[in-house]
């Protein structure tokens, strides 16, 4: 049975991905055992993820701010995740996913979390790319972490290195096939109301994307929070608008062509 969100109904987890039904109770406690098992995932993995609490836990909001400050520089994230409101919000959801991470414990409840991130991805329409990615841009933060807390024993570096990957890994597993189990959901409905699919070429909407946060039209938002300290500021926030420096008005009119010209290949 489907579970009503903000964003529709979650499909439950489908294990059985030759006949696509939803699995009954003992079939979806041994499909979870199974993909644990693939990743030689056992209790010394869990063990050594206990011990990454308290590093993770006490650096929670130095890893948050990385993380999305990184993330934002993109203008197809910066598209997605569009004010303070949401990033502050995804900002204390990612500590929460993180702790979970590493405190488990990785039973029904874990694997239905990490198969709502699939889902809310695909309703926020943020492609899988991205998702990938940033679990490429934990790796980049965690492990200098993990690295100086057991310098003096390499053993121990790569054991929880190892363990931190195979339960990462697991949340990729599940958010991408979650992501694809909706999205064919979702394109069913469409055309089951008469919607018909049909490609197009994207790469000039990204570009007004990139020109609206990249561009010199920043220049506004510089002039209109001239007077806001800029140490206030959320630090994408702050970046986003520094870019307004040394554009100039050739840069405008050259700016307001070039969009011009992406109105007529979108129209």
């Amino acid at each position: 049975m489907a579970d009503p969100t903000p964003y529709g109904e979650v499909i439950p987890p489908v294990f059985d991905e030759a006949s696509h039904r939803t699995v009954d109770r003992c079939e979806a406690e041994a499909a979870r055992t199974r993909q644990l098992d693939f990743l030689l995932f056992d209790e010394g993995d869990v063990a050594l993820l206990h011990d990454l609490v308290d590093l993770f836990q006490a650096r929670l909001s130095e890893i948050s701010e990385a993380f999305y400050q990184h993330l934002l520089n993109y203008a197809e994230t910066r598209a997605v995740f569009k004010d303070e409101g949401m990033i502050a919000r995804l900002k204390e959801a990612q500590k929460a996913y993180l702790m979970q991470a590493v405190e488990g414990p990785y039973d029904a409840a874990y694997f239905d979390r990490r198969w709502r991130i699939g889902f809310i991805h695909n309703a926020i329409h943020l492609e899988p790319h991205w998702f990938i990615g940033a679990f490429q841009l934990y790796h980049r933060i965690l492990y200098p972490m993990i690295l100086e807390r057991y310098r003096d024993d390499a053993q121990a570096v790569v054991d929880h290195i190892l363990a931190l990957d195979k339960i990462m890994n697991l949340d990729m597993q599940l958010g991408i096939q979650s992501y694809m189990v909706h999205y064919t959901d979702t394109m069913e409905k469409l055309q089951a109301l008469g919607g018909e699919s049909v490609s197009l070429d994207f790469a000039p909407f990204l570009e007004v994307a990139r020109l609206l946060y990249d561009g010199p039209w920043v220049a506004e938002r510089w002039l209109a929070t001239c007077d806001v300290d800029r140490d206030a500021m959320l630090p994408v926030i702050r970046q986003i608008i520094a870019g307004a420096e040394g554009k100039t008005a050739a840069d405008a009119f050259a700016a307001q062509y070039r969009l011009a010209e992406l109105k007529k290949r979108c129209d």
